[in-house]
């Protein structure tokens, strides 16, 4: 494996470690207002974030590659009301599809000489459209939720 695709690969670990540890908080908000639907919601979605960096590491250890785990930022989002953490979701994951994107798709890797094999191509296309469907997901709840609390308040417990 290239050393830039493995470099790559290692920086997207941190990444999704990152919004583990963001939908965490988001959690931890939601669980504090009483609010356990939501809470579990997003203890699932760090989940999810936490299973796509085990894929990479999994990944990289597949194909002999060393993984560096650099240090996980603390989030540092402030949420004032229920719809903040939704919003900060979505535009959280807007930006990680845009990196995937930018930085893991195919073409993005010919810009640099790197080749990639069919197989790997596959893969990097399934985690981006794993992203994707994670920010589509965000969108759809930020929606319904704006609609339930325009009419009077949330309805998950």
């Amino acid at each position: 494996m290239d050393k830039k695709v493995a470099g790559l690969l290692n920086d997207q670990i941190n990444k999704e470690l990152y919004s583990a540890y963001l939908y965490l908080d988001m959690a931890n908000f939601y669980s504090g207002k009483g609010l356990d639907g939501f809470a579990n919601w997003y203890e699932i979605q760090a989940k999810e974030e936490q299973d796509h960096a085990m894929l990479m590491y999994k990944y990289l250890h597949n194909n002999d590659q060393d993984v560096t785990l650099e240090a996980i930022a603390k989030p540092d989002k402030v949420y004032e009301t229920l719809m903040d953490p939704l919003k900060a979701a979505h535009a959280h994951e807007q930006y990680v599809t845009g990196l995937i994107k930018r930085d893991l798709f195919p073409e993005r890797f010919t810009e640099h000489g790197v080749v990639l094999t069919p197989e790997q191509k596959e893969q990097l296309k399934a985690a981006a459209q794993t992203a994707n469907a994670g920010a589509r997901q965000i969108a759809e709840a930020l929606a319904e939720t704006q609609g339930q609390l325009e009419q009077g308040g949330p309805t998950m417990m």
